[in-house]
């Protein structure tokens, strides 16, 4: 789809889907296999690691995104990729709020609220802006 448009820079953010279905296994390869098709047709490549699942940091989900957010910064240094930061920034916002109950980043533990929305929002294009 983002090859059809033959943009100069693409920003992916790719792999919570796969760790709510627990379909992690191929997550590396699809990830290695979308920079390098890009990368073909002279698109620049930003990888933003991945944010948050459900606001519970110690689930399983959560350790699962550790882990494709360790690929994904040991990938962009190996290949001199840039990789937005945006997990930390999360991280960081919900532990301000650690004894506070409901929904602090997102909708519904997956989807960002405006509060969540803010955060990505401002990193991504601060980091951006920083890189041009």
């Amino acid at each position: 789809d983002v090859i059809n448009e033959n943009p100069d820079v693409m920003f992916f953010m790719g792999g919570i889907n796969d760790i709510w279905q627990r379909k992690t296994e191929n997550y590396e390869q699809n990830v290695k296999n979308i920079v390098e098709k890009a990368k073909k047709h002279n698109i620049k490549v930003i990888l933003i690691n991945l944010t948050i699942f459900e606001e519970d940091l110690n689930s399983d989900f959560n350790k699962d995104i550790e882990k494709c957010n360790q690929f994904l910064s040991d990938y962009a240094k190996e290949n001199k990729i840039q990789l937005i930061d945006v997990h930390s920034d999360l991280i960081n916002e919900l532990k301000k709020h650690d004894k506070k109950k409901g929904r602090i980043l997102t909708v519904d533990g997956v989807h960002m609220n405006d509060s969540g929305n803010t955060i990505l929002a401002d990193k991504i294009v601060s980091e951006y802006l920083k890189s041009r």
